[in-house]
């Protein structure tokens, strides 16, 4: 049933035999979803009790826990301070250099695959200069500040006003 058309789906569940067979699919679709949930549950009370017991309590969804005992330093967050500690995503104001001089001043919170991602758009090379700790207030600070070297968007030409800060923040 998964590869067909809608128009397919349609009609064959407009039958009384398509409706069965779809009840059926819905029923092993359920199936298999509780015998992975039934494994993650089992391999998670091994792997790591205080976790398990936080998703007995009802204080953590089971495949969020999965990825909290994977990813170590995500534990020790919720550990300390609950849901909103791991929530909370770290932003970057990035000053990235292309081929042909401009400079980008923009802001992620997945700094490798931001610039991957800007580097597939781009017909030159592009170059990380520098990244700090800062979300959108600061990336429109800086914006504003170096609005009078704005080339297009938030590309930006080199002045010396901009290397400058550039290499005070190099310096930090």
């Amino acid at each position: 049933m998964r590869d067909m058309s809608k128009g397919q789906l349609a009609a064959i569940i407009a039958t009384k035999k398509g409706q069965e067979r779809a009840r059926a699919e819905a029923t092993y679709c359920r199936a298999k979803s509780m015998q992975k949930f039934v494994a993650t549950a089992e391999w998670l009370k091994e792997t790591d009790p205080e976790i398990f017991k936080k998703v007995v309590e009802g204080e953590l969804d089971i495949f969020d826990a999965k990825r909290i005992v994977n990813i170590p330093d995500l534990r020790k967050r919720f550990l300390k301070g609950g849901m909103k500690a791991i929530i909370r995503k770290e932003s970057w104001v990035y000053f990235i250099k292309a081929e042909n001089g401009l400079i980008k001043i923009g802001t992620t919170t997945h700094l490798k695959e931001r610039l991957k991602q800007l580097q597939r758009m781009s017909p030159v090379k592009l170059e990380l200069i520098i990244a700090i700790e800062g979300g959108v207030d600061k990336e429109q600070a800086l914006h504003q500040r170096f609005e009078k070297c704005r080339s297009h968007g938030e590309w930006f030409f080199p002045s010396e006003e901009l290397l400058s800060y550039i290499k005070e923040l190099e310096k930090d």
